[in-house]
């Protein structure tokens, strides 16, 4: 008989320490899944950042999460998918930037007409005239 007090089951065994990191590290990387703000992220955005490594999460959302006290969340998301989908992954300054003129209303095309320099490119307008 066994007394007051005493456990009678036995201690459960703690997987190997390889398991352990190895589900932690999933959970790591699924945290963005898990959160609210990954709904209101452009769809594009949310695959390059599920691409990312660890790194290039972190700077990701870091750019964003700085860009976006200035220009507001939305503005911020845009930048960063934007230079995702150039194939980069979005850093402080680049994010900022972009943000900033999509917040202003700038984030079209330039407002530059370029369409003079086509002859050049054509071979229609001559150099000095």
């Amino acid at each position: 008989m066994t007394g007051i007090g005493e456990n009678t089951l036995a201690q459960p065994v703690k997987p190997p320490l390889r398991e352990r990191c190895a589900c932690l590290a999933k959970l790591v990387k699924n945290r963005l899944t898990l959160t609210t703000i990954r709904r209101d992220m452009p769809p594009g955005l949310v695959e390059g950042i599920d691409r990312m490594d660890s790194a290039g999460r972190r700077r990701t959302l870091r750019s964003i999460g700085r860009a976006s006290e200035s220009s507001g969340f939305e503005a911020a998301c845009e930048a960063a998918l934007r230079v995702v989908e150039g194939g980069r992954v979005p850093d402080d300054a680049t994010v900022d930037v972009l943000a900033r003129r999509i917040a202003g209303g700038g984030g079209g095309a330039g407002g530059a007409d370029l369409s003079v320099y086509d002859g050049f490119l054509k071979g229609a307008v001559a150099i000095g005239s």
